[in-house]
Protein backbone atom coordinates (compact mmCIF):
# COMPACT_ATOMS: atom_id res chain seq x y z
CA UNK A 1 0.00 0.00 0.00
CA UNK A 2 1.64 3.54 1.02
CA UNK A 3 5.47 3.42 0.63
CA UNK A 4 5.67 -0.02 -1.70
CA UNK A 5 7.61 0.89 -4.72
CA UNK A 6 5.73 0.90 -7.73
CA UNK A 7 6.76 -1.55 -10.89
CA UNK A 8 7.50 1.90 -12.51
CA UNK A 9 8.51 5.29 -10.63
CA UNK A 10 5.20 7.86 -11.70
CA UNK A 11 5.71 11.37 -12.10
CA UNK A 12 3.31 12.64 -9.39
CA UNK A 13 2.08 16.67 -9.46
CA UNK A 14 0.68 18.07 -6.05
CA UNK A 15 -1.08 21.41 -6.08
CA UNK A 16 -1.07 22.91 -2.55
CA UNK A 17 2.17 20.71 -2.14
CA UNK A 18 4.63 23.12 0.25
CA UNK A 19 3.33 22.36 3.14
CA UNK A 20 0.57 19.89 5.09
CA UNK A 21 -1.25 17.14 3.57
CA UNK A 22 0.18 17.43 0.01
CA UNK A 23 3.66 17.99 1.57
CA UNK A 24 2.95 14.75 3.59
CA UNK A 25 1.85 13.26 0.52
CA UNK A 26 4.79 14.20 -1.87
CA UNK A 27 7.17 13.16 0.85
CA UNK A 28 5.74 9.25 0.63
CA UNK A 29 5.57 9.63 -2.94
CA UNK A 30 9.31 10.52 -3.28
CA UNK A 31 10.03 7.86 -0.33
CA UNK A 32 9.21 5.31 -3.27
CA UNK A 33 11.40 6.96 -5.54
CA UNK A 34 8.75 8.76 -7.78
CA UNK A 35 9.38 12.53 -8.79
CA UNK A 36 7.17 15.07 -7.44
CA UNK A 37 6.34 18.24 -8.81
CA UNK A 38 5.06 20.22 -6.22
CA UNK A 39 2.44 23.70 -6.95
CA UNK A 40 1.92 26.19 -4.18
CA UNK A 41 1.96 30.40 -4.55
CA UNK A 42 4.95 30.86 -1.98
CA UNK A 43 8.37 30.80 -3.13
CA UNK A 44 10.33 30.49 -0.14
CA UNK A 45 7.87 27.19 1.08
CA UNK A 46 7.96 25.79 -1.96
CA UNK A 47 11.94 26.16 -1.84
CA UNK A 48 11.55 24.24 1.96
CA UNK A 49 9.45 21.52 0.71
CA UNK A 50 11.81 21.00 -2.48
CA UNK A 51 14.49 20.71 0.12
CA UNK A 52 12.62 18.14 2.51
CA UNK A 53 11.16 15.99 -0.82
CA UNK A 54 14.71 15.55 -1.88
CA UNK A 55 15.93 14.61 0.84
CA UNK A 56 13.32 11.50 1.16
CA UNK A 57 15.22 10.71 -1.88
CA UNK A 58 12.56 11.47 -4.78
CA UNK A 59 13.22 14.27 -7.73
CA UNK A 60 11.36 17.52 -6.90
CA UNK A 61 10.41 20.77 -8.70
CA UNK A 62 8.66 23.29 -6.98
CA UNK A 63 6.35 25.00 -9.49
CA UNK A 64 5.27 28.79 -8.56
CA UNK A 65 1.30 29.12 -9.81
CA UNK A 66 -2.13 29.95 -8.16
CA UNK A 67 -4.51 27.18 -8.75
CA UNK A 68 -7.34 29.73 -9.36
CA UNK A 69 -5.50 30.92 -12.38
CA UNK A 70 -6.01 27.74 -15.31
CA UNK A 71 -3.26 29.72 -17.55
CA UNK A 72 -1.06 29.48 -14.56
CA UNK A 73 -1.73 25.94 -13.53
CA UNK A 74 -1.80 25.00 -17.28
CA UNK A 75 1.67 25.93 -17.61
CA UNK A 76 2.87 24.41 -14.78
CA UNK A 77 1.77 21.62 -15.67
CA UNK A 78 3.53 21.23 -18.96
CA UNK A 79 6.79 22.08 -17.45
CA UNK A 80 6.50 19.34 -15.31
CA UNK A 81 6.13 17.10 -18.06
CA UNK A 82 8.56 18.37 -19.99
CA UNK A 83 11.39 18.10 -16.20
CA UNK A 84 10.24 15.01 -15.01
CA UNK A 85 7.81 12.82 -17.92
CA UNK A 86 4.06 12.53 -18.45
CA UNK A 87 1.94 13.22 -15.25
CA UNK A 88 0.45 10.34 -13.83
CA UNK A 89 -0.64 11.10 -10.68
CA UNK A 90 -2.76 14.30 -10.19
CA UNK A 91 -3.69 15.71 -6.24
CA UNK A 92 -5.69 18.62 -6.06
CA UNK A 93 -5.00 19.44 -2.05
CA UNK A 94 -4.77 23.09 -2.47
CA UNK A 95 -7.58 25.55 0.05
CA UNK A 96 -7.77 28.19 1.93
CA UNK A 97 -10.37 29.22 4.96
CA UNK A 98 -11.84 31.76 6.77
CA UNK A 99 -12.91 31.42 10.19
CA UNK A 100 -16.02 33.73 10.93
CA UNK A 101 -19.97 33.73 10.53
CA UNK A 102 -21.39 34.11 7.38
CA UNK A 103 -22.54 37.62 7.52
CA UNK A 104 -19.04 38.71 9.19
CA UNK A 105 -17.69 37.51 5.78
CA UNK A 106 -16.65 39.96 2.89
CA UNK A 107 -18.09 38.48 -0.62
CA UNK A 108 -14.52 38.97 -1.80
CA UNK A 109 -13.45 36.84 0.94
CA UNK A 110 -15.93 34.28 0.21
CA UNK A 111 -15.13 33.92 -3.95
CA UNK A 112 -11.39 33.62 -3.03
CA UNK A 113 -12.27 30.38 -0.83
CA UNK A 114 -14.70 29.38 -3.68
CA UNK A 115 -11.74 30.32 -6.19
CA UNK A 116 -9.22 28.09 -4.69
CA UNK A 117 -10.82 25.57 -3.44
CA UNK A 118 -13.53 24.12 -6.06
CA UNK A 119 -12.32 26.09 -9.02
CA UNK A 120 -8.71 24.91 -8.52
CA UNK A 121 -9.77 21.63 -8.48
CA UNK A 122 -11.81 22.14 -11.50
CA UNK A 123 -9.05 23.48 -13.29
CA UNK A 124 -7.33 20.79 -12.01
CA UNK A 125 -9.00 18.13 -13.06
CA UNK A 126 -9.37 19.44 -16.91
CA UNK A 127 -5.75 19.94 -17.11
CA UNK A 128 -5.20 16.01 -15.92
CA UNK A 129 -7.50 14.87 -18.10
CA UNK A 130 -6.47 17.01 -20.76
CA UNK A 131 -2.69 15.15 -20.60
CA UNK A 132 -3.88 11.66 -19.55
CA UNK A 133 -6.49 11.23 -22.11
CA UNK A 134 -4.30 10.49 -25.18
CA UNK A 135 -2.23 8.10 -22.73
CA UNK A 136 -5.75 6.66 -21.34
CA UNK A 137 -4.25 6.28 -18.30
CA UNK A 138 -4.03 8.01 -15.17
CA UNK A 139 -5.18 8.73 -11.26
CA UNK A 140 -7.19 11.97 -9.94
CA UNK A 141 -6.85 12.57 -6.32
CA UNK A 142 -9.32 15.67 -5.26
CA UNK A 143 -9.02 15.90 -1.22
CA UNK A 144 -12.18 16.53 0.52
CA UNK A 145 -13.06 16.73 3.83
CA UNK A 146 -15.73 15.48 6.38
CA UNK A 147 -17.19 18.61 6.03
CA UNK A 148 -18.21 17.08 2.25
CA UNK A 149 -20.75 15.26 4.44
CA UNK A 150 -21.92 16.63 7.58
CA UNK A 151 -21.30 20.97 7.57
CA UNK A 152 -20.02 22.77 10.38
CA UNK A 153 -20.55 26.46 11.30
CA UNK A 154 -17.51 29.51 10.95
CA UNK A 155 -16.71 28.13 7.60
CA UNK A 156 -19.66 28.49 4.97
CA UNK A 157 -17.14 29.11 2.03
CA UNK A 158 -14.41 25.87 3.08
CA UNK A 159 -17.89 23.87 3.82
CA UNK A 160 -19.48 24.77 0.14
CA UNK A 161 -16.78 24.95 -1.64
CA UNK A 162 -15.60 20.82 -0.44
CA UNK A 163 -19.70 19.85 -0.67
CA UNK A 164 -19.22 21.32 -4.49
CA UNK A 165 -15.91 19.13 -5.24
CA UNK A 166 -17.20 15.59 -4.05
CA UNK A 167 -20.35 16.21 -6.42
CA UNK A 168 -18.15 17.70 -9.14
CA UNK A 169 -15.81 14.47 -8.62
CA UNK A 170 -18.62 12.47 -9.24
CA UNK A 171 -20.31 13.96 -12.34
CA UNK A 172 -16.99 14.09 -13.81
CA UNK A 173 -16.33 10.09 -12.86
CA UNK A 174 -19.34 9.19 -14.39
CA UNK A 175 -17.94 10.68 -17.58
CA UNK A 176 -14.54 9.09 -17.23
CA UNK A 177 -16.63 5.81 -16.65
CA UNK A 178 -19.24 6.49 -19.68
CA UNK A 179 -16.54 6.35 -21.88
CA UNK A 180 -14.42 3.54 -20.62
CA UNK A 181 -11.01 5.48 -20.09
CA UNK A 182 -8.43 4.02 -18.10
CA UNK A 183 -8.29 7.08 -15.87
CA UNK A 184 -9.64 6.68 -12.33
CA UNK A 185 -10.73 9.85 -9.79
CA UNK A 186 -10.90 8.94 -6.15
CA UNK A 187 -12.53 11.28 -3.43
CA UNK A 188 -10.75 11.51 -0.38
CA UNK A 189 -12.72 12.31 3.29
CA UNK A 190 -10.63 13.64 6.03
CA UNK A 191 -10.73 14.30 9.41
CA UNK A 192 -9.05 17.05 11.66
CA UNK A 193 -5.21 17.16 10.76
CA UNK A 194 -2.72 18.25 12.42
CA UNK A 195 -1.00 20.99 9.37
CA UNK A 196 -0.04 24.68 9.34
CA UNK A 197 -4.05 25.54 8.13
CA UNK A 198 -5.16 26.10 10.78
CA UNK A 199 -2.80 29.00 11.27
CA UNK A 200 -2.53 30.42 7.25
CA UNK A 201 -6.62 30.91 8.00
CA UNK A 202 -8.19 34.16 8.08
CA UNK A 203 -10.16 34.83 11.23
CA UNK A 204 -12.52 36.77 12.41
CA UNK A 205 -13.27 35.34 15.79
CA UNK A 206 -11.35 36.72 18.89
CA UNK A 207 -9.51 33.37 19.91
CA UNK A 208 -7.31 31.31 17.32
CA UNK A 209 -8.73 28.79 15.52
CA UNK A 210 -7.93 25.27 16.39
CA UNK A 211 -9.05 21.78 14.29
CA UNK A 212 -12.04 20.05 15.22
CA UNK A 213 -10.71 16.80 18.25
CA UNK A 214 -10.12 14.20 17.67
CA UNK A 215 -6.69 15.49 15.57
CA UNK A 216 -4.77 12.90 13.52
CA UNK A 217 -1.34 12.81 11.99
CA UNK A 218 -0.97 14.53 8.66
CA UNK A 219 1.07 11.09 7.79
CA UNK A 220 -2.48 9.67 7.39
CA UNK A 221 -3.34 11.70 4.79
CA UNK A 222 -0.70 11.09 2.73
CA UNK A 223 -1.51 7.52 2.97
CA UNK A 224 -4.84 8.00 1.99
CA UNK A 225 -3.34 9.89 -0.98
CA UNK A 226 -0.98 7.41 -2.06
CA UNK A 227 -3.35 4.59 -1.46
CA UNK A 228 -6.01 6.33 -3.70
CA UNK A 229 -3.74 7.12 -6.77
CA UNK A 230 -2.36 3.23 -6.26
CA UNK A 231 -6.18 1.63 -6.58
CA UNK A 232 -8.25 4.25 -7.57
CA UNK A 233 -10.98 3.38 -5.47
CA UNK A 234 -14.10 6.12 -5.51
CA UNK A 235 -14.22 7.53 -2.77
CA UNK A 236 -12.58 6.92 0.78
CA UNK A 237 -13.08 8.18 4.04
CA UNK A 238 -9.87 8.67 6.39
CA UNK A 239 -9.76 7.58 9.98
CA UNK A 240 -12.84 6.06 12.02
CA UNK A 241 -14.14 10.14 12.88
CA UNK A 242 -14.25 9.97 8.87
CA UNK A 243 -16.42 6.60 8.84
CA UNK A 244 -18.94 7.61 11.55
CA UNK A 245 -19.28 10.77 9.98
CA UNK A 246 -20.04 8.91 6.93
CA UNK A 247 -22.67 6.99 8.75
CA UNK A 248 -24.04 9.96 10.70
CA UNK A 249 -24.97 11.86 7.77
CA UNK A 250 -27.32 8.94 6.28
CA UNK A 251 -28.66 8.03 9.61
CA UNK A 252 -29.09 10.87 12.05
CA UNK A 253 -28.68 14.03 9.64
CA UNK A 254 -30.88 16.18 11.83
CA UNK A 255 -29.31 14.87 14.98
CA UNK A 256 -25.82 15.98 13.57
CA UNK A 257 -26.82 19.20 12.53
CA UNK A 258 -28.06 20.23 16.32
CA UNK A 259 -24.51 18.66 17.79
CA UNK A 260 -22.88 20.81 15.17
CA UNK A 261 -24.66 24.10 16.20
CA UNK A 262 -24.34 23.65 19.72
CA UNK A 263 -20.54 22.44 19.99
CA UNK A 264 -18.44 23.16 16.94
CA UNK A 265 -18.35 27.06 17.25
CA UNK A 266 -16.41 26.64 20.84
CA UNK A 267 -14.43 23.32 19.66
CA UNK A 268 -12.86 25.58 16.94
CA UNK A 269 -11.44 28.13 19.05
CA UNK A 270 -8.35 27.48 21.08
CA UNK A 271 -8.40 29.31 24.34
CA UNK A 272 -5.73 31.21 23.13
CA UNK A 273 -6.38 35.02 21.86
CA UNK A 274 -5.89 36.28 18.83
CA UNK A 275 -4.09 39.20 17.96
CA UNK A 276 -5.59 39.74 15.08
CA UNK A 277 -2.24 40.58 13.43
CA UNK A 278 -0.85 37.50 12.22
CA UNK A 279 -0.27 37.14 8.48
CA UNK A 280 -3.11 34.94 6.28
CA UNK A 281 -2.57 33.45 2.97
CA UNK A 282 -6.22 33.94 1.27
CA UNK A 283 -5.21 36.42 -1.15
CA UNK A 284 -1.14 35.90 -0.68
CA UNK A 285 1.43 33.24 0.27
CA UNK A 286 2.79 33.32 3.48
CA UNK A 287 6.33 33.40 3.97
CA UNK A 288 6.92 32.22 7.85
CA UNK A 289 8.10 28.61 7.17
CA UNK A 290 5.10 25.92 6.96
CA UNK A 291 6.20 22.01 6.78
CA UNK A 292 3.83 19.49 7.39
CA UNK A 293 2.63 19.78 11.05
CA UNK A 294 0.86 22.41 12.76
CA UNK A 295 1.12 23.59 16.29
CA UNK A 296 -0.90 20.67 17.48
CA UNK A 297 1.26 17.76 18.05
CA UNK A 298 0.67 17.67 21.45
CA UNK A 299 -3.02 16.05 20.57
CA UNK A 300 -1.89 14.32 17.85
CA UNK A 301 -3.55 10.94 17.13
CA UNK A 302 -2.40 8.16 14.77
CA UNK A 303 -5.23 6.26 12.81
CA UNK A 304 -4.92 3.44 9.89
CA UNK A 305 -8.35 3.61 9.22
CA UNK A 306 -8.84 3.90 5.15
CA UNK A 307 -12.24 2.67 4.07
CA UNK A 308 -14.00 2.73 0.89
CA UNK A 309 -17.66 4.27 1.76
CA UNK A 310 -19.73 2.11 -1.09
CA UNK A 311 -18.36 -0.70 2.12
CA UNK A 312 -19.77 1.55 4.35
CA UNK A 313 -22.96 1.95 2.37
CA UNK A 314 -23.72 -1.79 1.95
CA UNK A 315 -23.46 -2.55 5.55
CA UNK A 316 -25.98 -0.14 6.18
CA UNK A 317 -27.84 -1.89 3.71
CA UNK A 318 -27.95 -5.49 5.32
CA UNK A 319 -30.91 -4.74 7.57
CA UNK A 320 -32.44 -2.97 10.59
CA UNK A 321 -30.21 -3.85 13.45
CA UNK A 322 -27.02 -3.36 11.92
CA UNK A 323 -28.41 -0.03 10.77
CA UNK A 324 -29.11 0.94 14.21
CA UNK A 325 -25.80 -0.61 15.67
CA UNK A 326 -24.12 1.79 13.51
CA UNK A 327 -25.75 4.90 13.78
CA UNK A 328 -25.54 4.68 17.69
CA UNK A 329 -21.73 4.00 17.27
CA UNK A 330 -21.99 7.48 15.41
CA UNK A 331 -23.54 8.90 17.55
CA UNK A 332 -21.31 7.57 20.43
CA UNK A 333 -17.79 8.87 18.21
CA UNK A 334 -19.18 12.76 17.18
CA UNK A 335 -20.51 13.11 20.76
CA UNK A 336 -16.94 12.69 21.84
CA UNK A 337 -15.56 15.18 19.36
Amino acid sequence: MAESAPATPKTVLITGGSSGNGLAAAIQFARRGDAVAIVARGRENLDLAKTEITRSGGRCLALQADVSDFAALRQAAEQAEQELGPIDVWVNCAAVSSYAFFEQMEMAEFERITAVNYLGVVYGTRIALDKMRPRNRGAIVNIGSVVALQAIPLQAAYVGSKFAVRGFSDAVRTEILNENLKITLSFLILPSLNTPFFDHALNRMAYKPQPVPPVFSADLAGRAILEAADTGKRELAVSNVAVATVIGSLVAPDYLDRKMAERAVGLQQSNERDPGNRPYNLFEPVSTPSGVRGRFSDREKDDHTILETGVIRHALGIGGVALAGLGALAGRMLHRR
